[in-house]
């Protein structure tokens, strides 16, 4: 029983240490110090990482649930979808740093870079909702590319 027990937490402590652990992908880049950042920082990085990769491929089906809570509640996917068809192409995200309004809203620099060499610097919201970083979708009048 007590070495079932024992496991049990092993098993939950290394998910939780892999939870934060920060993805690598071609087209999303970190120029900033992870060294020393904090798990929060990093579960934010993770998230953003995630969703660029995501969105850079086109694949809303799994950006949209990293957008804020009621956000997708007062949003259709389909105009969603709609919405960020014309957005960022095939090109490269880079998170530059990330300053803190308060304890749980993030605003982090990035710089995209469009595959006909443009490059964009832009900042987006992130929101620590709960248990976990949800961005701030905003409608764009014009795209970037």
């Amino acid at each position: 029983m007590k070495k079932t027990i024992l496991v049990n937490i092993f098993i939950i402590f290394l998910f939780i240490g892999c939870s934060s652990k920060i993805p690598q992908y071609s087209n999303v880049g970190i120029s900033m110090d992870t060294r020393n950042t904090s798990k929060k920082d990093r579960l934010l990085i993770k998230r953003f990482s995630e969703y660029w990769h995501y969105r850079l491929n086109r694949d809303f089906n799994k950006t949209f649930p990293y957008e804020l809570p009621y956000q997708r509640y007062v949003t259709d996917f389909s105009w969603y979808k709609d919405n960020l068809k014309y957005s960022y192409g095939k090109g490269k995200v880079v998170l530059d740093n990330i300053q803190y309004k308060d304890e749980n809203h993030t605003i982090v620099n990035k710089r995209y870079f469009g595959t006909k060499g443009n490059q964009i610097k832009t900042t987006e919201e992130w929101f620590f909702v709960i248990d976990n970083w949800y961005h701030k979708f905003h409608q764009y009048i014009f795209p970037p590319d």
